[in-house]
């Protein structure tokens, strides 16, 4: 296990990653599990600040963190919704896009983490959610 301190919108967190495997990560926030597919940068896209790591260029957009083990699927980031392309009902895949979220000029992907049904949508385009915002609840 890996510990970091992690900066997000000027609030830290302390963040526990539990176990990797390819692009996807679990990892634990303030007691609350969490499992993200993330894009990896190339080594030579990164350089070190005094203090952090830091990007030279912006990261690709962060695909999805949800809580692992639930059917919730909730927001990585904060930000407005811009998009919204699941409805209640609807079969999705897993890595399909269910909204999108804009957020410091960027347009950011949210990614199913499973495929499933659709059984609730709590947000809609305009909508301004926080970090861990409820998005969607899938059916078992």
């Amino acid at each position: 296990m890996s510990s970091y301190q992690v900066t997000v919108a000027g609030r830290e967190y302390a963040v526990t990653v539990k176990s990797r495997t390819g692009t996807q990560i679990i990892f634990d926030v303030a007691g609350e599990e969490y499992c993200a597919n993330v894009a990896i940068k190339p080594r030579e896209s990164f350089s070190r600040g005094s203090s952090s790591t830091l990007l030279s260029q912006p990261p690709a957009p962060l695909a999805v963190a949800v809580r692992s083990a639930s059917n919730e699927i909730r927001s990585p980031i904060p930000g407005i919704v811009s998009e919204v392309l699941v409805s209640v009902g609807q079969s999705i895949e897993q890595g399909s896009t269910i909204a999108i979220i804009e957020a410091m000029k960027m347009e950011n992907p949210i990614r199913a983490p499973r495929a499933g049904i659709v059984s609730a949508v709590h947000v809609e385009k305009g909508s301004e959610v926080a970090t861990a915002a409820l998005l969607v609840t899938l059916k078992e």
